[in-house]
């Protein structure tokens, strides 16, 4: 994987609900992707779902503000998000961008 590109691996558990975990740069580009491959599983799959970032090793302010977004849409649409492995840098932005 380039320095340049987000991956999204889902799963499902019945334990924790729809499980996303996201490894690479979130960046604009990478957090419309987050959005759509969300949006995709959750259509199939419970109202549970859990985002592993604790692959992301780089991100930017669009980034984050597309997080935001996402786990804001989730949220009107009923659905219980946890965010996991979220390093502190990019914990201290999310806190911002709120």
């Amino acid at each position: 994987m380039d320095d340049s590109t987000l991956r999204v691996s889902t799963r499902s558990s019945s334990s924790e609900g729809l499980v996303l975990a996201v490894e690479g740069y979130l960046d604009e580009k990478g957090g419309m992707a987050l959005a759509r491959e969300t949006h995709t599983a959750h259509e199939v799959e419970q109202q549970r779902i859990r985002i592993d970032l604790g692959a992301v090793f780089l991100f930017n302010c669009s980034g984050a503000r597309q997080l935001v977004t996402l786990i804001d849409e989730l949220d009107k649409l009923g659905c219980e998000v946890d965010l996991v492995g979220v390093h502190p840098p990019l914990q201290r932005a999310l806190h911002f961008t709120a």
